[in-house]
């Protein structure tokens, strides 16, 4: 397994945007113990915000990163249709859910960026 060191090392080498956040979702997922990680950006037009998931990457291979400019605005999530990742960015703390009973598995949210929206 990489340490974090390999992963700042690969993050810092990177100039292409998408390509720094695919590899951000790959560092997320071999040091912490998670299943899957998405990269999302608030997206704003016209003074409505929006969800644009940039990024995610799954721990069984499957992944995708999104070009900002090729994705009709209309279709993607409002901020407060998130619930969860709304309060995260807004509080600029850490929010968990379970989502399969309180055992189960959980989705945490977590603000990378202090200009969230």
């Amino acid at each position: 397994m990489p340490t974090l060191t390999e992963h700042i090392i690969k993050l810092t080498d990177h100039r292409d945007r998408e390509l720094l956040e695919l590899t951000l979702c790959k560092a997320f997922l071999d040091l912490l113990r998670i299943d899957r990680v998405v990269v999302s950006r608030v997206m704003s037009e016209e003074g409505i915000k929006r969800w644009l998931e940039v990024a995610s990457l799954d721990a069984r291979g499957g992944g995708k990163v999104t070009d900002p400019l090729r994705v009709d605005f209309g279709t993607l999530r409002l901020l407060e249709d998130e619930r969860d990742r709304f309060r995260c960015i807004q509080e600029r703390d850490i929010v968990e859910r379970a989502w399969a009973g309180e055992d189960g598995p959980r989705i945490t949210n977590f603000p990378l960026f202090d200009d969230a929206y």
